[in-house]
């Protein structure tokens, strides 16, 4: 049950190398060749040649490669390097600025023309979002920086969120989560966990270990009666009765039964599904299997393409959203750590 819980969530963590990129009929996909990364197109064609040590997603305009162990490049769309730079890891550009790790381990960001803006002082720190970036000191406490690196909001918490539609959830105790606004002033009452705002409603979870949803006035709009519930997306919210999974609106009615034993959300009209073998597959808003439950791991389909993977015959690439297969990647291929990456359990921009 352990191994379940942990996959369950983990699926809202797909801070993917394969779904933040560009405009889904323009963009460009990290593909390894055997033992270097480039990038290909929809089709197929290589765009940008197999020369890299790894490849992430373009995002603003400008992607991470790995030159060499330890240091790393960022492309522009056309895969010209634009600079480099001695770091130990780096993430995508968010708000016009990218985290970079030093080789003391320490978190910091850097510019579009690579020049390290906020310094590398942070033990943690997250990609910004809505022009805040939540960062935890030497001593483990969590607070919030600017984009100029000034503190905002102390570090005072045991854990803290991303900045969704104005509000952060953050942890004060082992066993009490709320939200705070962009000036650090506590909203609504404190639950002994809480997801973020998503279409204006959030998960929240009372004493007695139920989930329900509150509006942005603090009410309790949907009723304390699921055992797990996560963020609406398109108009619908996975829950759990038990240890099966369905769907709900927002007015708490099930639309699509709790019969699945993961879900994910739903991106352009399907969301990942998990069979009762651990198959993974697709529905419909109707609850129809749009994609057969054929794959090991999938993920959601937040551009348009999902990156799905089969462990039994060895293959992985691409879907689109009808279920077409394109670009296989042969898994053997990838390295544990880029697997790890592609289906991201980490505490990233889409941690909850």
């Amino acid at each position: 049950m352990t191994f379940i819980i942990i996959i369950v969530n983990s699926i809202r963590h797909f801070t993917n190398l394969f779904l933040k990129v560009i405009d889904f009929m323009e963009k460009l996909l990290p593909y390894k060749d055997k033992q270097f990364w480039g990038y290909i197109d929809l089709k197929g064609n290589v765009v940008i040649p197999f020369i890299y040590k790894y490849a992430k997603v373009y995002s603003e305009g400008l992607a991470p490669v790995m030159i060499e162990e330890d240091k790393w490049g960022y492309i522009d769309e056309e895969g010209s390097l634009v600079f480099t730079g001695d770091w130990l890891t780096v993430h995508e550009f968010h708000e016009g600025l990218a985290l970079v790790v030093d080789s003391s381990e320490k978190c910091g960001f850097i510019n579009k023309q690579g020049n390290l803006v906020i310094p590398c002082q942070w033990k943690v720190a997250d990609d910004f979002s809505e022009n805040y970036a939540a960062v935890q000191d030497d001593k483990g406490n969590y607070g919030y920086i600017d984009q100029k690196g000034k503190i905002v909001i102390p570090c005072q918490y045991k854990d803290a969120h991303p900045f969704k539609e104005g509000l952060a959830v953050v942890q004060i105790s082992e066993n009490e989560s709320t939200f705070i606004d962009k000036e650090g002033r506590t909203h609504y009452s404190k639950w002994s966990e809480v997801g973020p705002f998503s279409e204006g409603l959030a998960p929240v979870k009372n004493d007695d270990g139920k989930w329900g949803f509150i509006d942005e006035m603090g009410d309790v709009v949907i009723n304390f009666k699921w055992d797990n519930a996560f963020p609406f997306s398109e108009e619908l919210a996975s829950v759990s009765i038990g240890e099966k999974y369905g769907f709900i609106n927002k007015h708490g009615e099930i639309v699509i039964p709790c019969q699945w034993a993961i879900t994910g959300s739903f991106f352009h009209g399907l969301a990942p599904i998990v069979t009762e073998t651990m198959n993974w597959g697709y529905i419909d808003k109707e609850g129809g299997i749009v994609v057969p439950a054929q794959w090991t791991m999938a993920t959601d389909l937040k551009d348009g393409t999902a990156f799905v993977f089969d462990v039994m015959n060895l293959v992985s690439g691409y879907i689109d959203r009808t279920g077409r297969f394109f670009n296989p990647l042969h898994p053997l291929d990838l390295s544990a750590d880029e697997l790890e990456e592609i289906f991201s359990f980490d505490d990233s921009e889409d941690d909850f």
